[in-house]
């Protein structure tokens, strides 16, 4: 202790020094520390009463400062004493390095003194865990929770019903969305079985036609890769057209009809039997079909970068009127009761002139712009078999509409010939070879 003899008996403290000149503190002073073996944990309520009662010790302004912190059993008490007549700035300065040298050397423990000596700066901290100031009465640290003022236990009847009402307005919309999720699920499929239910209410042995391969749905999945948006090829108003490979190398055109046609496997079966039935070179040979679960599925043939438009009016020789004003000749014939004339002259129109007119009339009637408005081929085949009366014509052509109305120059040039045509005299309008 370089020579300075200490000695302590409670509170007394002798110190023997020697008068020379003054130094300033350093972090070398003789210092003579005590402490508990027992330490508090990190962040505890003790670890806070005792900083605040050692800053607040450090702080005062008085010669003997104390202070005790916080509530049983984690209040902190401290006291510090300086001597030498340290002025109030030299003993705020003893005391703080007074309690970084016990914070270094014996941290976090529970109790501990420090004796700071130097020529002229000396001083004396102490804090334990219990009273050691002789009956000072603890004080709670502002800002804590012990000393934070009580909360009212009732609030007024408009702030309490509040977030109440929040609180149901919320749940009550959460469980409306649910309610309208569920019972909107409930009827899409409720309307998904009643649609399944009416395709398969007619159960019966599917016809056998000449020619007609009955296709499995797993034979046509592969052919078209499972249905791929890479072989569409387009889609109508009754399904979606893929490009497809059989097995034999074959390419075909895979109409995958739409459940929600509104069409029965009745119908289905009666619309291919239709079908089979025509055979012309310029219409896609059927090559097929599938009935399968819920699917219908015709299967054509695959006409190369052909459509029919393509092989009804592709280029020849001896043309003498073009399509368009071959429609307007037709349509204009047809608006004065004149639909005979269309007809080949090689037909006995004595005899058929009835039946030639239906089937006009029903070919008009499958013209509508809209196609809600056209028959059904089990209608049509009813009609052309008078069985069921022709449905009134559309007043123009749906498919020629926009055409007419941009010419109706040449519309009304073609009526006013359509006048001077001498009896006996007829028209003739054939496809291309």
């Amino acid at each position: 202790m370089r020579g300075l003899p200490i000695a302590t008996i409670l509170f007394c403290v002798f110190i023997l020094v020697p008068r020379s000149s003054s130094q300033p503190p350093t972090d070398s002073l003789p210092n003579v520390i005590y402490y508990n073996t027992m330490s508090f944990s990190p962040g505890s309520a003790f670890e806070r009463n005792l900083d605040a009662a050692l800053q607040s010790v450090i702080s005062s302004s008085r010669s003997s400062p104390s202070a005790a912190l916080g509530a049983s059993p984690d209040v902190a008490y401290a006291r510090g004493e300086c001597y030498n007549n340290l002025s109030p700035q030299d003993c705020v300065l003893c005391l703080g390095m007074a309690n970084q040298t016990i914070r270094g050397q014996a941290p976090r423990t529970i109790g501990a003194r420090l004796f700071s000596n130097s020529s002229d700066y000396s001083c004396y901290l102490r804090y334990e865990n219990y009273d050691f100031l002789g009956g000072v009465t603890p004080r709670i640290p502002e800002g804590t929770i012990e000393n934070a003022p009580a909360a009212p236990l009732l609030r007024n009847a408009a702030q309490a019903s509040f977030p109440l009402g929040i609180v149901v307005g919320v749940l009550a919309g959460v469980l409306v969305t649910l309610v309208g999720i569920f019972v909107f699920f409930c009827l899409r499929r409720r309307r998904s079985l009643r649609i399944r239910r009416k395709f398969h209410l007619d159960t019966f042995d599917l016809p056998v036609i000449d020619g007609i391969s009955n296709f499995t749905y797993h034979e046509l999945e592969t052919a078209t890769k499972g249905f791929s948006d890479i072989n569409k090829l387009g889609r109508g108003a009754f399904g979606t057209v893929f490009k497809g490979v059989l097995k034999d190398g074959s390419e075909v055109a895979v109409k995958q009809l739409d459940l929600h046609s509104k069409q029965g496997q009745r119908e289905f079966v009666n619309e291919l039997s239709i079908i089979t039935s025509i055979q012309h070179k310029n219409l896609a040979k059927l090559r097929g079909y599938c009935l399968d679960r819920d699917d219908r599925i015709l299967v054509y043939e695959f006409l190369e970068n052909k459509s029919l438009d393509q092989l009804l009016f592709e280029s020849a020789t001896g043309i003498l009127l073009d399509w368009p004003t071959r429609f307007q000749i037709a349509w204009i014939l047809h608006e004065n009761s004149s639909e005979l004339e269309i007809a080949d002259q090689r037909l006995d129109l004595e005899h058929n002139s009835e039946e030639i007119l239906r089937v006009i009339q029903v070919a008009l009637a499958c013209t509508h712009e809209n196609s809600a408005s056209r028959p059904s081929m089990g209608d049509a085949v009813a009609m052309l078999s008078g069985y069921k009366q022709v449905i009134i014509a559309p007043r123009s052509h749906g498919a020629y509409l926009d055409y007419l109305s941009s010419n109706d120059t040449d519309s009304s040039r073609l009526l006013t010939t359509s006048n001077t045509f001498e009896p006996g005299t007829s028209f003739s309008i054939e496809s291309r070879p």
